[in-house]
Parts: structure tokens; sequence; C-alpha cells
């Protein structure tokens, strides 16, 4: 069984490569197509399996993550089995054939759902521009495709990229597929004032609140807060450009429930406040309430969390460099 003390603990996630190679998801594009997703879905068996074998580091982070879920439930004994891990990675794997067949066209025949079909409806047909935090569990690249699919509004999705093979592959397979990506490292002016238009013509903006910032000095941009019973680190950087583009936010998850895709739309504030000499404590309450959502939706879907390294990990310093956030 893994450590979790092993070699990637402690690692910020954009310093780690990107995981699978170029041949293996060209490999899974062409079964898609010669073969139909049901064969290639089998096809994923032996090729997490070969996956579980050599990627330590991401076999390690699974194994830190189910081992916390599992005592923050009270699981006994907390320790996951090497089947737990299996299906853990072979759920990572469904879901990036998922994205495949999304963007290939076949977006049209999955079943997918809206767990509150009134709320997307009402803020699609409103016109106005929001802002939308999703996370690294489920599928949000599905959601994203499924609304490009059906022209319902224009989507921004802001990135912080590490996974250049992948996104290289979808972008082959759809021509809209990275024509309104954003890629950032830090949430400065520019970054604003480039969103708050796309706002102002009443489009969406996506983004993830589930990653902090990859830059040196990452522990002054993020705050800890409880995330399944230990504190964690979450960027301030999407609070503070939510408090910047003054529009109503939601939180949005896309989980695969009885082999089905469940969209989740939540109401989360009609705008975001940050006030001047509160700045930190406002944050961390904003970060705090989506962390539980996260949590919440987290513990529906245990299987479905891709954040493939240490979470709960102290952020890589500096020598000379001390700790911020809250």
């Amino acid at each position: 069984m893994p450590s979790p003390e092993g070699r990637g603990r402690g690692r910020h996630w954009a310093k780690l490569s990107e995981r699978g190679s170029r041949w293996g998801l060209h490999f899974i594009v062409r079964s898609h197509r010669l073969l139909g997703r049901r064969i290639t879905r089998l096809l994923l068996f032996p090729l997490v399996g070969y996956f579980l074998l050599r990627a330590g580091r991401a076999r390690e982070a699974s194994f830190q993550y189910l081992r916390q879920l599992n005592t923050y439930t009270n699981k006994h004994p907390p320790e996951p089995k090497w089947t737990d891990i299996f299906k853990h990675m072979l759920a990572f794997a469904q879901s990036l054939l998922d994205k495949m067949s999304a963007w290939l066209g076949d977006v049209q025949k999955m079943p997918i759902e809206f767990h509150d079909v009134k709320a997307c409806e009402a803020l699609m047909l409103s016109g106005k521009g929001a802002l939308l935090i999703g996370s690294h569990l489920g599928n949000l690249e599905l959601a994203r495709a499924l609304v490009i699919y059906n022209k319902h509004a224009k989507v921004n999705a802001v990135i912080y990229t590490n996974s250049p093979r992948f996104n290289a592959v979808l972008s082959k397979l759809h021509a809209d597929f990275d024509i309104n990506f954003i890629q950032v490292s830090d949430f400065g002016p520019q970054t604003a004032i480039q969103l708050k238009e796309k706002i102002d013509k009443g489009e969406l903006v996506v983004i993830a609140g589930d990653r902090t910032p990859p830059l040196n000095e990452a522990s002054k941009r993020i705050c800890r807060v409880n995330f399944l019973g230990k504190p964690a680190p979450f960027a301030q950087g999407p609070w503070v450009l939510a408090s910047l583009l003054d529009c109503p936010v939601y939180l949005f998850f896309c989980l695969c429930e009885g082999g089905r895709h469940k969209l989740y739309m939540e109401h989360f504030a009609d705008t975001i406040k940050l006030q001047r000499d509160k700045r930190i404590e406002n944050i961390h309450a904003y970060l705090q309430q989506y962390a539980s959502r996260l949590e919440h939706y987290c513990l529906k879907a245990p299987m479905q969390w891709f954040n493939f390294y240490d979470f709960w990990a102290e952020p890589e310093q500096k020598a000379g460099t001390t700790g911020g956030g809250s």
C-alpha cells in the first residue's frame, strides 16, 4: 500500500508533470471513433491497471485523499485498499473519456439532466453575465460542452493550464474547444478588466475554486479552511475576482450518478462584497462556505474527486518566506 509520506507529498499541483502520454490519449480517441464508447470503456480497465502500477505520485495522492475521506466518515479501518484506488483512477479515466465523447459530438446522446433546470433556465433567459465557480470534482468540462453545443450562452473558462497534451487532443475534436479559454497565473487588474467586459455582455465566466495559484508566493494568496475534517489551502483569487466583477455568483458541479450525468447549479451570492478593513476575514468566510458545499457534493460522489496531489499539504515556500492567509 502506498505511503502517505511518499515523494510526491507537498509538491504544488502545477509542478507535477501531466499524467498520461500523447499516444495513450490518441489511442482512446481512435478507439472511440472505431469501436465506440462502450468498447473503449472496457479498454480503460487494463490501461488504468497499468497506470496504477506505474504512477506512484498519483497513487499516493489517491491514498491520501481516500484515507482522509474514510477518517472523516468514520470508516474503519480508514486505510483504503488497492481496489479503492483502482476505482478512483478508473473514475478519472472514465471522466476523460466522457470529455472526449462530448467534444466528438456525443454530448447530445449522453444522459444528462439538471438537478434544478429552472435555476439554469432563469439565468440563461435573463441575459445577464455571471461567475460560475466549479471544482475538480466531477466533470465540469462536460457541462461546458453541453452549454456550447446547445448555444445557451457564451462560456469563458479561466484556467491554470497544466494539461497541454490533453487539451491539445480535445482542441482537435471540436473547433470551439479552446476559443474561450483564458489562461492566467494570477488575477491582476488586466484579467479583471477583460472578464468584466465579458460579464457586461451577458457572458458566463467559469473557474475552478479548488486550485491554489502556481506562484512561488502562493502561500500569501490562500486561506486554509476546513475540508473533509482537515484544514486545506484554497485560493483567494476567485473570490477577489468575483468582488471585482460585481455580478451574480453560482456554484456549478457535474456529477455522474447511476450512469447519468447530473448538473447542479446553486445560487451562491448576488455579489461578493469584501470590506477593506476585513478583507481576509470576508474571503475566509466565503471560502469556508464554498468548501462546505464542495464537501457536500464530494460525499455524494466520493470517487469523482480528481485532484491527484496532496491537497492538504502546506504550500511550498522559498527560504525565508513566511506563510500567509488565514
